[in-house]
């Protein structure tokens, strides 16, 4: 595949996957339905993952959040999820949810959102509903407390992971996001009581080869699943993305 045809196939991909997401939401009757990031302009480009704002009434949102995972498979296959609590709105759920589709793995992050507590960003588009919810900063649950069990600290890595390999092909961002990634690691080692190996002092894809090979001894079944696509993926955006001398 080149490089030219790997773009349409994105953005062919995402687009379905997109209108999956609306049409899968709407069937849970929400007040309203936003988007924010990138996609409110046309998407920065293939590798733009999609920011879903979703606000429900404050009755029917903690059903909802109850049946995510349900909901969330009959957008699509789901290969891995992460919800930190701190990227939560205040009474409702966030979640990073990367899938697996017939066009490659995709990124949607969903906020749950309690009408109550709910404020949209300024710069966000409206979809669907009504749009007369008010217009501010996010009313997130900035005080919650992550969960630091193996399982959710390995998803939120795995997940991250994923991540690095647009800010790679981007630039400019990817040294800060490995470091993260680093911090991360870190946590997983000494939650799984072992100390953590050594990784490349680089930001690139020696790096997130590097680290995805030394979550897999700690890893659950389905999560050595994820690690095994996210580094086949990570290679083939590698090779079709960057010159032979920076194919690191």
């Amino acid at each position: 595949m080149e490089l030219a045809e790997f773009r349409q196939e994105k953005i062919k991909g995402r687009g379905e996957l997109f209108a999956k997401v609306i049409s899968t939401l709407k069937e849970e009757q929400p007040i309203a339905i936003h988007q924010f990031g990138s996609g409110t302009n046309g998407y920065r480009d293939e590798l733009s993952d999609m920011d879903m704002w979703f606000t429900f009434d404050d009755l029917r949102v903690n059903d909802v959040i109850t049946r995510r995972d349900e909901i969330f498979s009959k957008i699509g296959k789901i290969l891995i999820k992460s919800e930190p609590p701190q990227n939560a709105p205040l009474g409702g759920k966030y979640s990073l949810v990367i899938f697996d589709t017939d066009h490659g793995l995709y990124h949607v992050d969903f906020y749950l959102s309690k009408h109550s507590q709910t404020n949209i960003r300024p710069d966000a588009i409206f979809l669907h509903g009504t749009d007369e919810i008010p217009r501010g900063e996010w009313i997130m649950d900035k005080d919650a407390k992550t969960n630091e069990t193996l399982e959710e600290t390995m998803n939120q890595t795995i997940t991250m992971a994923f991540i690095l390999i647009k800010a790679i092909i981007r630039g400019g961002w990817n040294d800060t996001h490995a470091n993260y990634l680093r911090a991360l690691y870190q946590d997983v080692q000494r939650i799984a009581g072992k100390r953590p190996e050594s990784l490349p002092d680089t930001s690139d894809f020696t790096f997130l080869n590097s680290l995805l090979d030394n979550l897999i001894t700690d890893s659950d079944e389905k999560q050595k699943i994820a690690l095994a696509k996210i580094k086949d993926y990570a290679n083939k955006v590698k090779n079709l993305y960057l010159l032979p001398n920076d194919k690191k």
